[in-house]
């Protein structure tokens, strides 16, 4: 007999300092009386931060405020990552200008220079071929001439069209083509240049085929210059601009969050926060209370454990609001029982088997707090989903 108290008080000691209360008896004719246990009002915490982190530039909140999804808590500020973005931005714009003039086909005054060229550089080989002929030194002389002139004065229209644009008289276009004739232009006054010389010297074989080549360059690139840029290239442009527009999102969604905003909705447990304040990446920035019924873990009897089940219900007593009842009902019990020798085989072992059971808590007016005391009561007649409305 001294024994079986010696292991009963071992008992209650222990779930004493587990912070169990338990009491249950049983009623006249044996009937059990209601089971009460206590445990502490629990709900979802999270803390929220940025993964970036920076300089504090604002808060928005306090402790207490309820938030809904998406409300700003806090703003941070990093200048590297802005000017990430920045760059981001004109990296998307360049590649998306290159994409748009393959598609558009090369300018047109590119393709006159290029046309001009080509004949200049085939007229030039030709010559050579030929041999050099009095009246074709003259004629290239005239030709140089022709070119001189035809050059200064493209230049002088250029000139003169650039600093209209520079007043707003002209517009881009107008001073474009200007620049684009006097290219054109030179190119014609370099090809007469050469043509002279060579009629005044003489060729030599190697000039004939460094002439034959250049010829066929200057053809070849009037010809693509005809046709337009290939699938290939344009394909390649394309995916420059997508690879640039993937690196501009990622950079804008970090970003984005410099901005601290709430997950669900919640109200604010802790903001410690102030502008000034540097926030490291990953650092908390406010710990939140997300809405949803809170719940409590109790610990039931092995005893008792069919009262207990999942789907029973409870009457919720909470010290802090004296008189009034709140519902509960069991969502889950522990597999594995606590606070008992390994292997009890005496009734009175059996009765110091307890297991953890989760009561979900209706709190429709989120008046619960985390950290309360509270009781949950069991009906053995099953009375508990009549007893447990508020």
């Amino acid at each position: 007999m001294l024994m079986k108290k010696k292991i009963a008080a071992v008992v209650i000691v222990a779930l004493a300092a587990a912070g169990i209360y338990y009491r249950a008896g049983r009623g006249p004719a044996g009937r059990l009386s209601p089971m009460e246990v206590s445990g502490s009002i629990e709900s979802v915490e999270v803390a929220v931060g940025s993964t970036e982190g920076g300089r504090v530039v604002e808060t928005f909140v306090k402790e207490g405020d309820r938030l809904k999804t998406g409300d700003a808590i806090a703003r941070l500020e990093n200048a590297q990552l802005e000017s990430a973005v920045g760059e981001a931005q004109a990296a998307v714009a360049v590649a998306e200008a290159a994409l748009a003039a393959l598609l558009s086909g090369y300018p047109k005054e590119d393709i006159a220079a290029a046309r001009a060229a080509a004949e200049a550089r085939s007229s030039q080989s030709a010559l050579l071929e030929k041999g050099t002929r009095a009246e074709q030194i003259t004629a290239a002389r005239a030709e140089v001439e022709a070119a001189a002139a035809q050059s200064e004065n493209a230049m002088l229209t250029f000139e003169r069209q650039e600093r209209l644009l520079e007043s707003g008289v002209v517009s881009r276009q107008t001073a474009d083509n200007a620049r684009a004739a006097a290219r054109t232009a030179e190119e014609r006054l370099n090809a007469a240049k050469a043509m002279l010389d060579i009629a005044l010297n003489g060729p030599r074989e190697e000039e004939k085929a460094a002439a034959a080549g250049a010829a066929n360059e200057a053809a070849a690139r009037l010809r693509k210059l005809e046709k337009g840029a290939r699938a290939e290239e344009i394909e390649q442009a394309r995916a420059v601009v997508e690879q640039a527009r993937a690196k501009l999102k990622t950079i804008e969604a970090r970003a984005a969050d410099l901005v601290v905003r709430a997950p669900s909705p919640c109200v604010v447990d802790t903001m410690d926060l102030h502008p000034g304040d540097l926030l490291a990446p990953g650092g908390q920035a406010a710990k939140l209370a997300l809405d949803g019924d809170p719940w409590i873990d109790v610990y039931v009897p092995a005893d008792r454990l069919s009262e207990a089940k999942p789907g029973a219900k409870a009457r919720i007593v909470v010290d802090s609001y004296p008189g009034r009842e709140f519902r509960g009902t069991v969502s889950r019990v522990a597999r594995s029982a606590e606070f008992t020798p390994r292997n009890a085989q005496t009734p009175e072992g059996r009765a110091s088997q307890v297991f953890r059971t989760r009561v979900e808590v209706s709190d429709p007016d989120r008046e619960l707090r985390a950290g309360m005391t509270a009781v949950a009561v069991f009906s053995s007649g099953g009375d508990g989903e009549r007893d447990g409305k508020r």
